[in-house]
């Protein structure tokens, strides 16, 4: 007859169910930056979840940036991305559910600035359901 360590199998059950909520917590988020807008413009993401975003600046010549600022929930990003590149960047996303805008802040000499093109969208914090 054998034994079975039932702490051994507890413990190993465990760690798998912790691994397995910190895969499920993180999200990659692809923001498109071009033609002076956010694609999607709309983020919508659960309060607490850890968030990879991935810009991709899509136009040729126009260098575009990622700014989020909203200092109620601690979140300060500005995140600059050249043309036909990509940068990734991680952030845990702040638990205070609400609607906080982010845009572009390039401007070019006498022209309005991206955001007053029409460069910016909105971060939806949503409450975590358990």
């Amino acid at each position: 007859m054998r034994l079975i360590n039932h702490s051994a199998i507890s413990l190993s059950g465990i760690i798998f169910l912790l691994l397995a909520s910190i895969v499920q917590a993180q999200q990659t988020i692809r923001i498109e930056l071009g033609d002076f807008r956010f694609t999607p413009d709309k983020i919508h993401v659960p309060a607490g979840a850890q968030v990879e975003l991935e810009l991709v600046n899509s136009d040729t010549l126009t260098p575009h940036d990622f700014v989020l600022k909203a200092p109620e929930i601690q979140l300060d990003m500005i995140i600059n991305v050249p043309p036909r590149k990509t940068v990734t960047t991680q952030f845990i996303v702040p638990a205070r559910p609400g609607v906080y805008p982010f845009y572009c802040s390039k401007k070019l000499w006498f022209f309005k600035s991206h955001r007053e093109r029409g460069m910016e969208g909105q971060l939806i914090v949503e409450a975590h359901r358990p």
